[in-house]
């Protein structure tokens, strides 16, 4: 290990710092991120008497960069007490980590329908969502003397055929009363959060700190970083895992890859648009979402029979139910051999249980057209969002259902 005369040292005897700046101790490492997002799109449409059709395309595409290196404190920052060295921590940075969001494609088909008092809006989108991360071919480091080379890989690959479908009749012929329902899908809107989270790159261990013992009076760390164990100047079992991409999250290639198994919604709507008078309408409407494709987390090492069943005793106290003093059971915690593993894969919830997220929500406005051409708009609305997932948390891991 070699001097760095920029490296970072924070006195915690008397709270000072020297070399580095203070703030070089809490942030080891800067990082420059480079965003691009491009959009392409083009439609056409024909209009005839009694049909508006239109069709279209949009393609999206982009990459995020983030390029980690250290900042003023060096290749590793100390920590000491009144002088003497305790504690120092490696960096394993420069790495760069690059994730792409592949040419996502959208194509689309609408017709407006007149026939008669019914106006049809047909239409139906194909989407196509992909993103990933590229190859990566990271240089060796101070502190990490081996290159960090990573194939590139697709995260999630998602197809989603969806509708978009409304209707008006106008119930009397006379243009003032107007009933209308509609029924649509849409898709969860995505970026590249599912490829960083899968990129080795973005979970590289870049920090490993060691309890370090000057022997050699030279103030430098002389021990080998790579080497968690105790050794040379460096002593407790340190960070195993320094300088190495550590995965422990994956995806179910079922959920992951395939047609609809993106997270949506169908929308659903029933209105009513009356004109009371010349120039005031009112308009009731009726909306409920269903949300599906739910996705779960679960920890393949760990199961719901790791988990040990234990009560507490509510305390004494006049505002509870009963006054207190009672057993509070249906709690559990994980056995002691199963903590710190982690396994886990996401996957859909549909494999374990029944998950459900409703919304229903009901719109009255008035609209008011004055002589001056004024628009006036005033109404009321109210909603409720009802969740359900009590048959999927007893079955996924932790089994405590205390509220369902």
């Amino acid at each position: 290990m070699q001097a760095n005369p920029q490296i970072g040292v924070l006195e915690v005897g008397g709270g000072l710092s020297s070399f580095g700046s203070f703030s070089a101790w809490y942030t080891r490492s800067e990082m420059d991120v480079y965003e691009a997002n491009n959009t392409a799109r083009a439609s056409m449409s024909y209009v005839t008497g009694t049909h508006a059709m239109k069709v279209g395309v949009n393609v999206n595409f982009g990459k995020a960069v983030r390029d980690r290196r250290n900042n003023s404190a060096g290749d590793y920052t100390i920590m000491t007490r009144f002088g003497r060295p305790l504690f120092v921590t490696f960096n394993g940075n420069p790495l760069q980590s690059h994730e792409v969001l592949n040419p996502n494609l959208g194509i689309y088909a609408q017709d407006q329908w007149t026939v008669d008092r019914l106006t049809l809006n047909l239409g139906v989108r194909f989407d196509m969502f992909q993103t990933g991360y590229a190859d990566h071919n990271n240089p060796p480091t101070a502190n990490v003397p081996v290159a960090r080379v990573f194939p590139g890989k697709t995260a999630v690959s998602w197809k989603d055929v969806q509708p978009r479908l409304g209707l008006a009749y106008d119930l009397r012929g006379d243009g003032r009363t107007a009933l209308k329902a509609t029924a649509n899908r849409y898709g969860d809107r995505e970026g590249m959060g599912h490829a960083a989270a899968l990129n080795p790159a973005d979970n590289n261990n870049t920090s490993g700190r060691r309890y370090w013992v000057d022997f050699t009076g030279d103030f430098i760390p002389n021990c080998d970083p790579l080497n968690p164990m105790p050794n040379g100047e460096c002593f407790t079992p340190g960070n195993f895992d320094f300088g190495k991409a550590v995965i422990n999250t994956f995806y179910d290639d079922d959920w992951a890859f395939g047609w609809g198994q993106r997270y949506s919604n169908w929308e659903f709507s029933g209105s009513v648009q009356h004109e009371l008078i010349d120039g005031l309408s009112m308009n009731v409407a009726y909306f409920r979402r269903i949300f599906t494709n739910f996705n779960v987390n679960d920890n393949r090492a760990v199961s719901p029979s790791d988990y040990d069943p234990y009560c507490v005793t509510v305390p004494n106290d006049s505002r509870l139910p009963g006054g207190g003093g009672n057993e509070l059971c249906g709690l559990y915690d994980l056995t002691a051999s199963k903590v710190g593993l982690i396994d886990n894969i996401r996957t859909s919830a549909d494999n374990f249980g029944k998950q459900t997220r409703h919304w229903n929500g009901v719109d009255v406005t008035l609209n008011a057209r004055m002589a001056n051409s004024l628009l006036l708009q005033g109404g009321w609305s109210a909603g409720r969002t009802t969740l359900d997932s009590c048959d999927l948390a007893a079955k996924l891991d932790n089994p405590t259902s205390l509220y369902c």
